[in-house]
């Protein structure tokens, strides 16, 4: 069986992390969030000296080929419907 061949890379350092994260205008908590990660992995991305792999990879990649999807999964504020008691 042949084995699939993509156009990412294996890896992305923590200024990729950090630039994404700012081109979304989005807080590290918010960032998380939005990937599924803890912030504490976040913060640990952003820190690290290191390459960093795994899925992540992908999403970034993703993320920053096509930033409007961010906008298209967002749950607006819910605003509570004003309520008059007579």
């Amino acid at each position: 069986m042949k084995k699939t061949k993509f156009a990412f890379s294996n890896a992305v350092t923590a200024d990729d992390i950090k630039c994404i994260r700012k081109k979304l205008s989005l807080t590290q908590a918010s960032f998380a969030q939005l990937v599924n990660v803890s912030t504490k992995t976040v913060e640990r991305w952003e820190a690290e000296s290191k390459p960093i792999t795994g899925p992540i990879v992908s999403l970034v990649k993703i993320l920053n080929e096509d930033s409007q999807i961010v906008k298209e999964y967002e749950i607006p504020e819910k605003k509570e419907p004003m309520r008059l008691w007579y």
